[in-house]
């Protein structure tokens, strides 16, 4: 597509505002994390940022709460993709050669090709002006991203591509087991929660005291049951749509237990052995997690 081909490169430069907060002395200083993308110190909360795509301005891109976010119109229609609001679905469409993608405001994810991509920040309408996350924006469009922290500019440049289809990065066996694992243990729980559980099983596999594979977590036996529902037979549900979802963020790798082996209802829990024994992580819904 000539509209993608032509973009070398989307240049976030950070610009302060011009009038210094109270207390402060001059301009606070412009960190980045290469996780999450560009911040600022949070004295500087509603600093604006300017961007340029293939040396054309970007009209209003923004942070929002310490986060990133780009215009997804200007953006997508100056990489060559249209744009169109369905308001049936409150939702908008990108499409163009080798991409189909939505985004719904409030969402905590984005579709692009099949491919559910977590946003650290929901996307928001801001005077009329649908914002999007400028990390998983340039995932969907198959931007690569590096930080130039000499210039304080995060550079986001064309691969030549678009995100790989879902069918193709999807294992259909994968997301069947860890949605069916999702439902049974989290069914109930919020959708982070859920999404929690996946990641732990995931978790469960990249460690080499576990089996490496998703349906070698579920039904490992070393040690003694590792997770109920394969005792009981709810590993068996019918796997709830949200779980389906929320398995494939946690193949994308979403995580928001870090590096947790293990999880718990405190409520309910039949042993305490992961309390006395593992160290706390987070709490999400009513489950805790612990590395």
């Amino acid at each position: 597509m000539n509209g993608i081909k032509r973009i070398a490169a989307l240049m976030l430069a950070a610009v302060l505002a011009a009038a210094s907060l109270p207390g402060t002395a001059g301009a606070s200083e412009i960190t980045a994390d290469p996780a999450l993308g560009v911040e600022l110190e949070p004295d500087t909360p509603e600093a604006q940022f300017g961007a340029t795509a293939d040396g054309r301005a970007v009209i209003g891109a923004r942070l929002v709460d310490n986060v990133t976010c780009l215009p997804l119109r200007s953006v997508c229609e100056d990489a060559g993709y249209s744009v169109s609001w369905d308001a049936a679905a409150n939702a908008a469409s990108v499409s163009g050669e080798g991409l189909q993608m939505t985004v719904t405001p409030g969402a905590a994810y984005l579709v692009a090709n099949g491919r559910y991509i977590y946003l650290d920040k929901t996307a928001q309408v801001f005077d009329g002006t649908l914002y999007v996350p400028a990390r998983p924006l340039a995932k969907a469009l198959g931007w690569n991203v590096e930080w130039d922290g000499s210039t304080k500019t995060a550079v986001f440049t064309s691969t030549g591509g678009t995100i790989t289809d879902g069918d193709k990065f999807y294992d259909e066996d994968e997301v069947l087991w860890l949605a069916r694992i999702i439902t049974a243990e989290a069914g109930g729980e919020p959708f982070l929660g859920q999404i929690a559980v996946g990641a732990v099983v995931l978790n469960r596999v990249r460690s080499p005291r576990y089996p490496n594979t998703i349906y070698g977590v579920i039904f490992d036996r070393v040690g003694g049951v590792q997770f109920e529902p394969t005792l009981n037979g709810r590993i068996w549900c019918t796997p709830g749509a949200n779980a389906v979802i929320a398995a494939k963020l946690a193949l994308e790798g979403t995580n928001p237990v870090g590096g947790s082996l293990f999880f718990l209802n405190p409520s309910i829990a039949r042993s305490s052995w992961i309390q006395r024994n593992r160290t706390f992580f987070i709490r999400i819904g009513h489950h805790e997690f612990y590395l």
